[in-house]
C-alpha cells in the first residue's frame, strides 16, 4: 500500500509538523490546513518526489517553503 493522498485538514493537531513526512516518497498531496500547527515547515518536504499540492494554511508555521513545485 502506498499513500498518496493525505488530509488532516481541522484535526485539531497541535505542534510541529513531523519531519517523517518527507520521507513517504509516494505522497502527492498533503492538506494540513486549519489545524494548530506551529514551527518551520520540514526541509524534508523539499525531497518529495512526487508532491503536487500542500495545503498548510491557517496554521502559525514559519520559514521559507522548501518545495519546488
Amino acid at each position: 500500500m502506498q499513500l498518496g493522498d493525505l488530509n488532516l485538514s481541522q484535526k485539531k493537531l497541535r505542534g510541529s509538523i513531523p519531519s517523517q513526512l518527507g520521507f513517504i516518497p509516494t505522497l502527492e498531496t498533503v492538506d494540513l490546513s486549519n489545524n494548530m500547527l506551529i514551527g518551520k515547515i520540514p526541509e524534508q518536504f523539499g525531497w518529495l518526489p512526487s508532491i503536487e499540492k500542500m495545503n498548510l494554511s491557517h496554521n502559525e508555521t514559519s520559514g521559507t517553503n522548501p518545495l519546488k513545485l
